[in-house]
């Protein structure tokens, strides 16, 4: 098998740096796994760093019958690349399943180029289901070995505010979301899982002998029918692209580098990084998107950083949320996502 290396480690670990040493030491070229900065524009904010467009300045690679153009940028003028940056549209949604194809189908066209690929990023979500897709793929993924990413998937929807997760639950079952009372609809920790579990639902049942698939049994209950459960949106794909069926063998040699630094230290690291963050632009990067038209609601807006940001510029003159006090509320974001991080990669990643 092949070889390809993951950098992984929380926020503000240092693991671009790293994996730009790593990349000149073997030959390498990085792909970014990092959930937030596939995302055009969110630039400060995501922390992309320098980049500029490389040599090529795109590739060509085809997914299933949909061929898909990707930028190609060039690290902090490292000559060093890294793909999978900056190729998604704000209001585009891709799943990780579909994303996974996107790691493997880039890794695969480093490796046929004669170079090692270097996975980079913080995101267990998209980090389990490269590593194990045996786990995640077939007939017979049951609820323990899912449970790593559900875990992640609802450290993630807990940044979103009560009328997100009503919206997004209605989005996938209407049915659903009717036939709860008034106090399961303003309960946040219910309405995450039941999102949660609709969401997974595609990827943990199999259709049946005939291929009846709505007449399935769903693995976490008759409530739960997947004829309830519409196709997982994503307009990059147009819907064209499904988790790949699995041989139950890794698809690579993996092999992992975590970057682990004392909390205390990467409280400051972090603490620095939010303040270059503001110097840089970071209000006027979120006005700007906001002026060009897209909207508040749009889920890249929830996430750490971009939420405070729209918060302070909503808020009413002498309401409280001056600039300092959103400063201080997305160091502190930061810093318990960075937690969040650690905890699941030493529960999920680590030996």
């Amino acid at each position: 098998m092949q070889k390809v290396h993951i950098v992984a480690g929380p926020t503000g670990s240092g693991k671009t740096e790293y994996a730009v040493q790593l990349a000149r030491q073997i030959n390498g070229e990085l792909v970014n796994i990092d959930s937030r900065q596939i995302y055009k524009y969110l630039d400060i904010g995501t922390n992309k760093g320098r980049v500029k467009p490389a040599t090529p300045q795109t590739i060509s690679v085809q997914l299933k019958s949909k061929g898909v153009e990707l930028p190609v940028f060039e690290v902090e003028d490292s000559g060093i690349n890294i793909h999978l940056l900056s190729f998604l549209e704000l209001d585009e949604q891709v799943n990780a399943f579909e994303f996974r194809e996107l790691v493997y189908t880039v890794c695969d066209y480093i490796i046929g180029r004669g170079k090692t690929p270097i996975c980079v990023g913080g995101s267990g979500l998209y980090l389990n289901v490269i590593l194990h897709p045996e786990r995640y793929d077939g007939y017979e993924v049951g609820k323990d070995e899912v449970k790593p990413l559900k875990r992640q998937r609802e450290n993630d929807l807990a940044e979103l505010d009560i009328e997100s997760l009503q919206s997004r639950l209605t989005e996938l079952a209407p049915e659903i979301y009717s036939g709860m009372n008034d106090s399961d609809r303003q309960n946040p920790r219910r309405l995450i899982r039941k999102i949660v579990d609709l969401e997974f639902a595609e990827h943990m049942a199999g259709p049946r002998e005939g291929g009846n698939s709505d007449a399935r049994p769903h693995p976490l209950g008759p409530e739960y029918s997947s004829s309830l459960i519409p196709p997982l949106k994503s307009s990059l794909f147009h819907n064209t692209v499904a988790a790949a069926a699995s041989d139950n063998n890794p698809r690579y040699d993996f092999e992992i580098h975590y970057r682990d630094i004392p909390l205390d230290e990467l409280t400051a690291k972090l603490d620095k990084r939010v303040e270059e963050m503001f110097d840089q632009g970071l209000v006027a990067e979120v006005t700007e998107l906001l002026r060009q038209g897209y909207s508040r609601d749009l889920e890249v807006f929830k996430g750490v950083g971009y939420k405070q940001v729209i918060e302070f510029l909503d808020a009413d003159p002498g309401g409280g949320l001056d600039l300092p006090t959103c400063k201080q509320k997305v160091k502190t974001a930061h810093r318990q996502y960075a937690k969040r991080q650690i905890t699941w990669f030493k529960k999920y990643l680590l030996p």
